[in-house]
């Protein structure tokens, strides 16, 4: 038997959320066409909503200051994943106003993750590592050595907080699957293919990370698998109702019998 209009009541399809973080590389890779939070967001289509807040040029202590503002427009029961990219700005030089010392980004980190859990207690959280740079030297106050020594302090941070769900995705064995960047005498201009200026993401650099974060997802969390996750309203206009006709109760049903 046929439902009738009034009996079918429209479920509330707001959206939940991935929630990115961090500072230029997130930024870019949000609204760069090719970015990889872009292209997070086209996996997700019509599933989760991936909201950017990538803020270009800010250090782990600037950004820890600015998290909970930022999260006041997102209800807590709303959010199903942070992912959290940050370091490269605290690995310059103590010249650069931008520096944070190792001791105190590792610090910072931790109390990040601890404001994403207090925010949203099931929220799972995923930490990239900052990448490297593609030489030795860039823009004066970026240097390679720094950037390991902060991709070390992210793996100890992580790995150092009692929260469940909380994973690590290391963004150098990403771009060096090999690990040979722990040899001293690494070449960092042998991953400059990843990079557009050296320091910031080339669109091949933005795939890399796509797909690790992808991949990673998928293996830490499977129920945020896209595959697994229902689509908002039906996909395939062909089956909804002649438009014409004129029918609420028939729009209603293909729209909202199936939905949870």
């Amino acid at each position: 038997m046929t439902a009738s209009s009034a009996q079918i009541l429209a479920p509330n399809l707001g959206y939940e959320h991935i929630v990115l973080f961090g500072d230029s590389l997130t930024e870019l890779g949000t609204y760069d066409p090719h970015g990889w939070g872009n292209s997070l967001a086209r996996r997700y289509n019509r599933k989760l909503q991936v909201s950017g807040r990538g803020l270009g040029g800010y250090n782990s202590y600037w950004l820890k200051f600015a998290i909970s503002p930022i999260l006041a427009d997102f209800p807590p029961s709303k959010i199903k994943l942070f992912v959290l990219l940050i370091g490269t700005n605290d690995s310059t030089t103590a010249a650069s106003n931008q520096h944070v010392p190792v001791e105190i980004y590792r610090e910072n980190l931790s109390a990040i993750i601890a404001l994403f859990r207090a925010h949203s207690s099931d929220a799972r959280v995923l930490v990239l590592t900052p990448p490297p740079i593609s030489a030795s030297v860039v823009y004066d106050n970026y240097q390679f050595e720094n950037s390991r020594n902060y991709r070390d302090a992210c793996i100890e941070a992580v790995n150092g907080v009692s929260f469940d769900h909380v994973a690590l995705l290391d963004t150098w064995s990403l771009l060096v699957p090999d690990n040979s960047f722990e040899d001293p005498s690494f070449d960092p201009t042998s991953i400059d293919r990843f990079f557009g200026d050296k320091l910031h993401l080339s669109e091949l650099g933005n795939d890399v990370f796509y797909e690790g974060i992808a991949q990673k997802i998928d293996k830490e969390w499977p129920e945020l698998n896209h595959e697994v996750l229902a689509t908002k309203l039906p996909s395939n206009y062909q089956l909804g109702p002649p438009a014409i006709l004129g029918d609420d109760t028939a729009v209603k049903e293909w729209l909202f019998q199936d939905t949870d």
